[in-house]
């Protein structure tokens, strides 16, 4: 059975102690509670990169984080990134969009810079789930910024099934899982 996997990388838009970034501080133990048990999740990690480039977490479910690619070192900011591996596109979307991280989503302007050259996040699916690791993740997001969506480089605006085809989101499942 074929895994979707999700990874998103993206870095503050102010330093540690402005407060636009304690805002987004302060939400992320709501949003790291409200991961277990989230329908459709196999897999999650989620890690942060101090302002010169170096990760905080040793060791995460997906081995050792190397410095992603876009990370732009010396600019006293933290980067984030997760990687998390699910059933499929719908429950991705869920979590994603819907409840406590949708919530926070909605201030995602006032926490991150838009408008940047890279994209923010990449899914790709993998029928080896024990292969996926964080410098696939990266190369992943290097591979969609360089050549667009495709079946290796998903985004939620450009979705490719399992096989490969074209898809479109099933947004009566996405609704089930919002309200359940």
């Amino acid at each position: 059975m074929s895994a979707l996997i999700l990874h998103t990388f993206g870095i503050l838009k102010h330093a540690a102690g402005h407060p636009a970034s304690q805002a987004f501080m302060a939400t992320s133990p709501g949003v790291t509670e409200s991961v277990p048990g989230t329908p459709g999740l196999l897999k999650n990690s989620i890690t942060s990169f101090m302002p010169d480039g170096t990760c905080m977490s040793e060791e995460t479910e997906f081995v050792i984080p190397p410095t992603p690619t876009f990370f732009e070192k010396d600019i006293d900011r933290y980067g984030l990134a997760t990687l998390s591996a699910w059933t499929d596109i719908e429950s991705a979307v869920g979590f994603s969009f819907h409840r406590a991280h949708g919530d926070a989503m909605k201030h995602r302007k006032d926490w991150f810079p838009q408008g940047h050259s890279w994209p923010s996040s990449v899914m790709w699916w993998t029928d080896d789930l024990t292969s996926v690791d964080w410098a696939e993740a990266d190369s992943s997001l290097v591979q969609l910024n360089e050549n667009g969506p495709s079946r290796d480089g998903l985004t939620f605006q450009s979705l490719f099934s399992a096989e490969g085809e074209t898809t479109k989101l099933n947004q009566a499942r996405v609704q089930e899982l919002r309200l359940g």
